[in-house]
């Protein structure tokens, strides 16, 4: 666990490149969502996608942003499956990771 301000400030950080530099970029987007150091975004193509992952990762020499792709049409965001229909609509549902019980 790390300290108890780390997650505060990861969002103070994270929120002035969104207001700053990243603006433009993400106004551009079809969906664009955060959570404290996790994003969810909506993109047209493969080559949208490239092409925006490197604008974020050029806004700062430590940060490294990467991308989960959609695999059989759905991706995980934070405990959310989220999966594109046929129709172009996105589902949501609870997704919780396995865990061991002794």
């Amino acid at each position: 666990m790390g300290p108890p301000l780390g997650p505060i400030l990861a969002d103070i950080f994270i929120s002035k490149l969104e207001n700053g530099p990243l603006k433009d970029a993400i106004n551009e987007l079809e969906f664009y969502c955060r959570y404290m150091d996790d994003t969810f975004l909506i993109m047209r193509n493969e080559k949208e996608a490239k092409n925006i992952l490197d604008k974020f990762n050029e806004v700062h020499p430590t940060i490294n942003f990467t991308i989960k792709k959609e695999k059989y049409s759905s991706v995980q965001f934070l405990d959310v499956l989220m999966t594109r229909k046929e129709n172009g609509t996105i589902r949501g549902s609870v997704c919780r990771k396995p865990s061991s019980t002794a």
